[in-house]
């Protein structure tokens, strides 16, 4: 183990991780999830404490989910506060949880996690961040791999928490114990916030955390090692399987809505793989939502000598056999959400869009702090908006130039690097003038119209669910 004699055992078992595992490097920067409670606190004090060994720069930025009402703005302050004594700078954002689960129709613990990395992604952007440091650690791992194992998964949901992703997401405290991090914080007689609603047992998470894990504890009191164990054994298996994976991603073709291998190719590969192949294929063209493991039995237990065959998968995908070839296939439904549509938005006025569920304020305002937005209201120089404001759905060709990002990107590739679900993209709407998108409504603002130091009106945008 690597010891710095400055540093306590914790924070050296930290900094071994980060050198180990080649998380942050010198001259980087690091945006850090802040919260509050005892793991980002204990994150941001040690990373801050690390940032003049490894010599990066520090970001931290608070999202206020908008839940808990008083007790969330107190925490906000908190993380300024805390901040502030560090030295490093914090930014705030508030996202409307509730209002977009109602808006997609997801879980409130669903809807929360997309926002926060939405808004996450978006500042790391935004500040030309190397990565985004969350305190995942090692009680979290052990839960989200019990969780997966009750709702069912395979291989690869065992493979728990990455500890870095290939989108810059790095996980510091992934190999610490909630313990170890408390005892850190109660040693150095650090303050940080308690969400009562962990204590809570309405979301399936807390289920796991306060009542499933404490009884498997009691009988088995290495109970987490042995998870850990088996997740680790999971990673091996998977890297294995996706090695092999890759030889056949070279032979699907990819085009307009389908994905199509050869079917001897598909019948000739290792009985193992041939799952992996499918879903792959699948998650090409749609998504993984829905899609149960007797699906993927269904498409396997076809006779071979069947030639021409279909079957109608969940979530608008067929999968058939048109002779040599096995095609996974998009349906082109003839619904609302897949026609163009266009509408005008009127300055003062709330623009009611009842196809999708939302209205559009625009008015002028004479300032705003430039720390604090959130998903669902932005800011904008009214000077630079080229004729008429129009709110419409996705077009083939769309591109825009985020905050952040050098140039103009594909709408496109913007939703595969911000991994927004493939399902939802055609939903989201987009605001424009008659010649660009201004903003991709919940995402990204276009960096043609941010506010500036020569900006003299500001117009503020605000979409809420009706």
């Amino acid at each position: 183990m690597i010891f710095m004699d400055n540093l306590s055992f914790l924070e050296n078992k930290i900094y071994e991780t980060i050198i180990k595992y080649n998380l942050i490097s010198s001259k980087q920067t690091v945006l850090l999830a802040l919260s509050g409670g005892a793991d980002s606190t204990a994150l941001l004090i040690i990373l801050k404490k690390l940032s003049g060994i490894i010599d990066f720069k520090i970001y931290a930025v608070h999202i206020n989910h908008m839940l808990r009402g008083a007790d969330a703005d107190a925490d906000e302050k908190r993380c300024i506060q805390l901040c502030k004594e560090l030295e490093v700078i914090c930014y705030k954002r508030k996202i409307d949880v509730l209002n977009y689960s109602k808006l997609n129709n997801l879980s409130v613990e669903q809807a929360g996690r997309d926002l926060r990395y939405k808004e996450l992604f978006l500042l790391k952007d935004e500040l030309n961040a190397d990565s985004i440091a969350t305190a995942h650690h090692y009680d979290d791992n052990v839960e989200t791999i019990l969780m997966r194992c009750v709702r069912g998964t395979g291989i690869d949901g065992l493979c728990g928490i990455d500890i870095k992703r290939k989108d810059g997401i790095i996980r510091p405290l992934l190999y610490i114990k909630k313990t170890e991090i408390t005892t850190y914080l109660d040693k150095n007689k650090i303050t940080y916030c308690i969400d009562k609603t962990n204590y809570e047992n309405e979301y399936f998470r807390n289920k796991i955390r306060n009542l499933i894990i404490p009884n498997l504890t009691k009988i088995k009191p290495d109970f987490g090692d042995i998870i850990i164990r088996l997740c680790n054994q999971a990673k091996i298996t998977i890297d294995k399987i996706n090695k092999e994976l890759s030889y056949y991603k070279n032979h699907i073709i990819i085009n307009d809505g389908t994905a199509k291998i050869n079917i001897d190719m598909l019948y000739c590969a290792n009985r193992y793989i041939k799952p992996y192949i499918i879903r792959y294929m699948i998650d090409e063209i749609k998504s993984l939502i829905n899609i149960e493991k007797k699906n993927i039995d269904s498409i396997l237990s076809m006779p071979v000598s069947n030639t021409i065959w279909s079957i109608d998968l969940p979530g608008d995908i067929v999968a058939k056999r048109e002779y040599e070839f096995l095609i996974i296939e998009r349906i082109k439904c003839d619904n609302v959400t897949e026609k163009s549509f266009k509408y005008p938005i009127i300055y003062g006025n709330e623009n009611i869009i009842r196809q999708s569920g939302i209205k559009i304020l625009l008015e002028k305002v004479e300032s705003f702090e430039k720390k604090y937005s959130s998903t669902y209201e932005k800011y904008i120089d009214y000077d630079k908006i080229k004729g008429n404001i129009f709110i419409r759905n996705r077009q083939s060709g769309d591109k825009i130039y985020p905050i952040g990002l050098k140039g103009s990107t594909s709408v496109k590739k913007y939703y595969i690097n911000n991994k927004v679900p493939k399902q939802q993209r055609d939903n989201i709407l987009l605001l424009c003038d008659e010649e660009n998108i201004i903003w991709i409504i919940g995402y990204a603002l276009s960096d043609k119209y941010k506010v500036d130091e020569g900006t003299k009106n500001i117009l503020k945008i605000s979409a809420k669910s009706l």
